[in-house]
């Protein structure tokens, strides 16, 4: 995140210096100190006019009061004080920071259900950027992860994409974000229904925004880890015109028993917070209160439709499936290649994949995704 203002490298060693292994308060503690920091000369900068060095204050100071929260998940949603006023003072800290772009952004509220609204981010291309010869703006539409917030994302496709000719939309979702820690939806499987609701209000917003001239034809969708299953639900909404996902398999069927589970996640974690810290956050997302629910409710998210038929099946846009070799929780031979064997209905020509021994940069993915939206039309 350092390349696109998301950290410092001296305040990041700061505030790591102070961690305590397996200690989540001290990791608490330790972010705080340096976002006060960067909030105070984002505030001094914005005193003098320095739009530039406000930019980067606040974005920085977003960024550490986010991960300061981030570990903060024992207990049901609300439990720990510290979550949501932290979380709320880095989502403004983001807002006072993003208005010195040199692109336009608008806030956006995406109508949900039971009179509950999406906070949403539409990060615009500045004037010069636009695409040469005049045609409309291309979308990306991020639809996050499992456990990121919309604020996180920007550092991975709207502090680029704007600067490639495209608008970027990101949106906090059931389960992601300030819609978790403050209306408390958890995550549901048949994310189309989300992205139904957010390419809707896109809708809505390029009708009653023409100045924007977004190109409703060329619309894209992305995510990463559980945002892989996100964009490919998403991918069948006929709208959307390319889908890039990377995605990992959740979950294998064991023979344990509930009881057995339970207990062997309870000792698991009674010594390694990283197991703690992740079964928590699930309880979270999912809204479920056992670790054994969590993974009955897991077996829900799957590319099979209620009638027994394969999701993807009904994927018509081009998909880039993509999975870095070194990741730590499954092997890309036995999850890419299964997402990528019910795409045979695309044409050999729409289906390419991508995978490597290393992290991707998520860059690379913006620019494949710029070339979908182009080539799909």
């Amino acid at each position: 995140m350092t390349p696109f203002e998301g950290g410092e490298i001296a305040e990041i060693l700061d505030a790591a210096s102070k961690i305590k292994d397996q200690d989540p308060d001290s990791w608490y503690n330790s972010w705080p100190e340096v976002g006060t920091k960067a909030e105070q000369i984002a505030q001094e900068a914005e005193s003098t006019g320095d739009r530039v060095a406000a930019r980067r204050g606040y974005q920085r100071a977003s960024n550490y009061l986010r991960a300061a929260q981030f570990m903060l998940n024992e207990g049901p949603i609300g439990h720990d004080k510290h979550v949501l006023p932290t979380m709320e003072r880095a989502i403004d800290d983001f807002r006072r920071g993003v208005k010195y772009l040199d692109g336009d952004v608008h806030f956006l509220n995406i109508p949900y259900e039971n009179k509950i609204k999406l906070p949403s981010y539409l990060y615009l291309p500045p004037e010069c950027k636009c695409l040469p010869n005049g045609p409309k703006t291309p979308t990306l539409v991020n639809t996050g992860e499992g456990d990121s917030t919309q604020e996180e994302i920007y550092f991975i496709s709207a502090s680029v994409g704007p600067y490639l000719g495209y608008a970027v939309l990101t949106f906090d979702g059931p389960g992601q974000g300030i819609v978790l820690r403050c209306d408390k939806l958890p995550m549901r499987p048949d994310w189309e229904v989300v992205v139904g609701r957010v390419l809707d209000h896109l809708w809505d917003f390029a009708r009653a925004h023409p100045g924007a001239d977004l190109d409703l034809d060329h619309i894209a969708i992305t995510g990463a880890s559980m945002g892989g299953y996100y964009a490919l639900w998403g991918a069948v909404d006929p709208r959307i015109q390319a889908c890039i996902s990377w995605l990992w398999r959740l979950f294998s069927a064991g023979l344990l028993s509930e009881g057995v589970f339970d207990a062997l996640i309870r000792s698991i974690s009674g010594w390694t917070f990283q197991a703690r810290w992740e079964f928590n956050h699930m309880k979270w997302a999912m809204g479920r209160e056992s670790d054994v629910k969590v993974i009955r409710r897991m077996l829900d998210y799957t590319m099979k439709c209620k009638d027994g038929s394969e999701l993807l099946h009904s994927a018509k846009c081009p998909v880039l499936v993509t999975d870095p070799g070194s990741t730590f929780y499954f092997d890309p031979e036995t999850t890419t290649r299964k997402i990528l064997r019910p795409l045979c209905i695309c044409p050999m020509t729409k289906r390419r994949s991508g995978w490597q021994r290393t992290w991707c940069l998520e860059g690379c993915k913006l620019k494949s995704g710029r070339l979908g939206t182009r080539c799909s039309g």
